[in-house]
């Protein structure tokens, strides 16, 4: 049988008809941006220390992924998310200075620590 599927036989005759499943390659993520942009961002989450490792803050992995794959920037994402967390962000020493700045900054930790994307930069 040139196909992935078992028989169980019984005489002459499939008696169960299984499907050999193949473990599937884990899909790696790729984000389309500038050098410039990316280091700018990975600087001040890091030097404003914020992290969405262990948060379901935007959801669970499985749809922040769904929106990523549909729309790279993540537009997908209603502003006010990022919004209601610039009051608290911009009080840290290193945090965003604007809202922009802010909803960047979670972009950054959504498509790169939360996703795992692999930037490819282009050039300006």
């Amino acid at each position: 049988m040139g196909n992935n599927n078992t028989h169980i036989m019984k005489g002459n005759r499939p008696m169960i008809k299984r499907q050999v499943i193949k473990p599937r390659k884990e899909l790696v993520l790729t984000n389309i941006t500038t050098k410039e942009h990316y280091d700018k961002y990975s600087v001040m989450v890091k030097k404003a220390g914020l992290s969405l490792k262990d948060s379901a803050l935007f959801g669970t992995k499985e749809l922040i992924k769904s929106k990523f794959i549909s729309d790279p920037n993540l537009n997908n994402i209603p502003l006010s998310h990022f919004d209601a967390l610039f009051a608290w962000n911009r009080r840290l020493p290193n945090g965003p200075k604007s809202l922009s700045e802010n909803t960047c900054m979670y972009k950054h930790l959504l498509i790169y620590e939360v996703l795992n994307a692999k930037p490819i930069f282009k050039k300006r």
